[in-house]
């Protein structure tokens, strides 16, 4: 299998390089697509790599869904979910919980080893937590920028305030602007300024819509609500505020087994200059394709692929 990244310099930068890898790199975002509409589409033995995916608000990110059209499969890179210092995030063809090639029913080996601290009772830690948690992301993030999130936002903090609970709001570190200003009079309403471990810590539930403190919650264990299924820890969440009075929280067994797929999409830069993630994936890539019901669906589901990384 040979392998081919494909970004501007800063991008190409970001992802360590095994032996394997050949580089197609411009100087700059708009040179880069200019670079990918050239490209050919590539035979199945070559996989493509980028380092996220494109994003709607910024014009020259379109390179990253033009490779999605010039290779079958595409390894995509980005921040760790576990740990960012340590980890990088490897997924196919899309992020985290949407790939349509992802780890399932993996052992719990990789996961441990990782000493993750995390909680082990099959119970929340807080029954009676003293506020509702809602975390807010960046509106332009690639993560959302399939709905409108600030009527999202707003539309689920009024939700909330309504039901007559506390609710620590907290806004993006990378975004201070306001995103619900006409509700931050409400005596329910606490601004959050903790740090975000210190605010999870006391909450009875998160509330997010697929962010990654979704995940920092469940390690914790504080149940979850999320509301759209990239989010890597969806399955184990609420996703409608009938269940806030007693929310669900899945067992630490069910719990376990959701973080010991998730840490076969964390790679540290050792093992992926080592190749360890493309030794994984490739074995992953064959039992997909090998589930596929019938080898004329083929052209189709990879179709169906490609436009799924194009977002």
């Amino acid at each position: 299998m040979k392998y081919v990244i494909v970004g501007d310099k800063k991008s190409v930068n970001k992802i360590p390089k095994s032996p394997n890898i050949e580089i197609k790199q411009a100087q700059t975002q708009y040179k880069t697509t200019l670079l990918a509409y050239r490209l050919p589409c590539f035979p199945e033995n070559y996989r493509g790599i980028t380092w996220g995916v494109q994003k709607q608000s910024v014009k020259y990110t379109r390179y990253k869904g033009l490779v999605g059209n010039k290779f079958k499969y595409v390894y995509i890179y980005e921040v760790g979910c576990f740990n960012r210092n340590i980890y990088k995030s490897v997924c196919i063809n899309k992020l985290l919980g949407n790939s349509p090639v992802r780890p399932k029913d993996e052992a719990v080996d990789r996961f441990l080893k990782m000493n993750i601290n995390h909680y082990k009772s099959d119970t929340p830690k807080n029954t009676k937590g003293s506020y509702i948690l809602v975390c807010a992301q960046v509106p332009t993030d690639t993560q959302v920028q399939h709905i409108n999130y600030n009527a999202w936002i707003y539309e689920t903090v009024k939700t909330l305030l309504g039901k007559n609970y506390k609710v620590l709001y907290r806004k993006h570190p990378k975004y201070n602007t306001s995103l619900i200003k006409e509700l931050e009079n409400h005596e329910n309403l606490i601004m959050d300024s903790n740090t975000l471990e210190k605010s999870i810590s006391n909450a009875y539930v998160v509330v997010a819509f697929n962010s990654n403190c979704l995940l920092d919650a469940i390690l914790q264990g504080v149940p979850i609500f999320a509301f759209d299924n990239t989010s890597s820890v969806y399955d184990l969440a609420n996703h409608t505020f009938d269940t806030l009075d007693a929310p669900y929280f899945p067992s630490y067994e069910v719990r376990l087994q959701t973080f010991a797929n998730i840490a076969y999409t964390q790679w540290t830069d050792e093992e992926i200059r080592n190749g360890k993630h493309f030794e994984y994936y490739e074995n992953l890539i064959t039992c997909y394709e090998n589930s596929l019901p019938k080898a004329e669906d083929c052209t189709k589901t990879n179709y169906s692929i490609k436009m799924q990384h194009l977002g």
